[in-house]
């Protein structure tokens, strides 16, 4: 990956995978795409996480079979977690239709607790990934942990 212009929010990419988008991130957990978490820019992310896992994870290739100290293995195995965590994230927010903790939407920006105080679940089936919500268990709501 080849970064190029930086300021305090953005890195574009140069070339690699993301080739001409932005990265943007925030604290130590959090992950917002160029746009601001905007249905547009998910629908955006999806897409592009579409074509990397169809076109560019496939076309990667390593200069050696062995597995002991070779990065660029390491670097495919990274590259494909990326894009499939990448995926799953684009996807969960795009289903949660209002703002909530840091996941912040512009075009959803207000907290709706009547319809989404639930959990966001995704799991892989095959191939296929498939999100759903659970309630959140309303007795251990707002409890502290530890």
């Amino acid at each position: 990956v080849v970064l190029g212009q930086k300021n305090d929010q953005f890195t574009e990419i140069v070339s690699g995978l993301f080739t001409g988008d932005e990265v943007v991130t925030h604290g130590a957990y959090g992950l917002n795409f160029a746009g601001g978490g905007s249905g547009i820019s998910l629908k955006e992310a999806l897409d592009a996480f579409e074509e990397i896992a169809m076109r560019n994870l496939p076309a990667m290739a390593l200069a050696s079979p062995e597995r002991i100290a070779n990065y660029d293995w390491i670097q495919a195995i990274e590259a494909t977690s990326m894009t499939r965590v990448g995926e799953a994230v684009a996807r969960a927010a795009l289903m949660r239709t209002e703002s909530r903790g840091a996941h912040y939407r512009e075009d959803h920006p207000d907290q709706i607790d009547d319809e989404w105080l639930q959990n966001i679940v995704v799991r892989q089936r095959g191939k296929e990934l498939s999100v759903s919500s659970v309630p959140v268990n309303s007795a251990t709501y707002g409890e502290e942990t530890g």
